[in-house]
């Protein structure tokens, strides 16, 4: 058996999947993703993504498309979990001792609602142990520019050393660093701090290699696709 793990870039084409109906372009562009990456004859199962902390376990039996959920986890080698972002950071968790794998996707509203933890949590109840489980955050907004609101600065305070302000055109900028807030909530999840990695890339300064809402603003959303799974 062998993992496989990663993220998609810009040059994949847009892999974003809505509710309201799938994009032909988009799924021609997964198709051939998940070709390329070897992952004919496994399940391509994907989150739905409503920003939330609702953390769904994935068997043979899941559809390959879940509403309403942020996070997947999976003890069943030949499935593949996945969930698209532009901008918020997809989370990788492995327990190579029981072979369980999990994927979540942590926006601000996620990462303070405790995507981590549930993840976590869900992994527990499949038979994790906390002390076994690694973390990889991937690429994602990192600090400086993920700009925010005097209105939503109180839902971070929690969080001061992760919270910037400086003097931009005669008033104050504040960006918070979301990284930096997941990894913290790792180590208070459990996680131990050598197991918990992180990608050196920024979705924003990136514009070649990804797409990123807050950097772009397009009228019709293109993410990457993040993935994991058992090939066995």
């Amino acid at each position: 058996m062998r993992i496989l793990k990663g993220y998609s870039t810009k040059n994949d084409g847009s892999m974003y999947l809505s509710a309201e109906g799938f994009d032909p372009e988009n799924i021609s562009n997964r198709d051939r993703f998940f070709h390329g990456i070897g992952c004919d004859g496994m399940r391509v199962v994907a989150a739905g993504l409503v920003h939330g902390t609702v953390v769904s376990e994935v068997t043979s039996d899941s559809p390959p498309f879940i509403p309403e959920t942020d996070g997947l986890v999976t003890r069943t080698p030949g499935i593949i979990l996945s969930l698209t972002g532009a901008d918020c950071f997809p989370l990788y968790f492995e327990d190579p001792v029981s072979g369980i794998m999990g994927l979540s996707h942590a926006g601000w509203r996620g990462a303070l609602g405790g995507i981590v933890a549930e993840t976590i949590g869900v992994m527990e109840v499949l038979g994790s142990e906390r002390a076994d489980i690694r973390l990889h955050i991937g690429p994602g907004i990192r600090a400086g520019h993920f700009v925010i609101g005097h209105d939503i600065l109180s839902r971070f305070a929690s969080f001061p050393d992760e919270i910037r302000r400086e003097s931009v055109n005669g008033g104050i900028r504040i960006s918070v660093d979301l990284m930096g807030i997941i990894r913290r909530q790792a180590f208070s999840a459990g996680i131990a701090e050598g197991y918990v990695s992180e990608s050196p890339e920024c979705t924003y300064c990136l514009p070649e290699r990804y797409y990123s809402y807050r950097r772009d603003r397009p009228d019709t959303l293109q993410t990457q696709v993040a993935y994991i799974g058992i090939k066995e």
